[in-house]
């Protein structure tokens, strides 16, 4: 009494077959959630400072990360107040510069150095 080989070999190909099936659903759905919650954002207030002018939609400005000084330089002279607000990621950040950001920064309750 032999054993079918190809009845067996037929069998490990569905088992391989439906573990890579299996894997790539995993992936998938594992990046389609993580890019999901990379694109919420959460509204800017109404008072909250204007935009910068060079965002990208799910990554934010890129520029804070190759050219960090002239990015919120240009950014603090485009806007009226030299205040301006801007995404990395899915987190909002706002710049503050001049004499009055420096006030509102370190005279404000809700504002933390040392949690940034």
């Amino acid at each position: 009494m032999g054993v079918d080989t190809t009845l067996l070999a037929s069998a490990q190909e569905d088992r391989s077959t439906t573990f890579y099936l299996r894997l790539a659903f995993t992936i998938l759905a594992i990046l389609f959630f993580a890019l999901l919650y990379s694109t919420r954002r959460v509204p800017w207030p109404k008072n909250a400072p204007k935009q910068s002018f060079s965002e990208w939609p799910i990554l934010g400005s890129l520029r804070f990360f190759s050219d960090r000084w002239n990015f919120l330089r240009e950014a603090a002279v485009h806007s009226l107040t030299g205040q301006h607000s801007f995404h990395v990621g899915g987190y909002s950040v706002v710049g503050l510069s001049g004499e009055e950001g420096r006030r509102a920064f370190f005279e404000s309750r809700q504002l933390s150095l040392g949690e940034g």
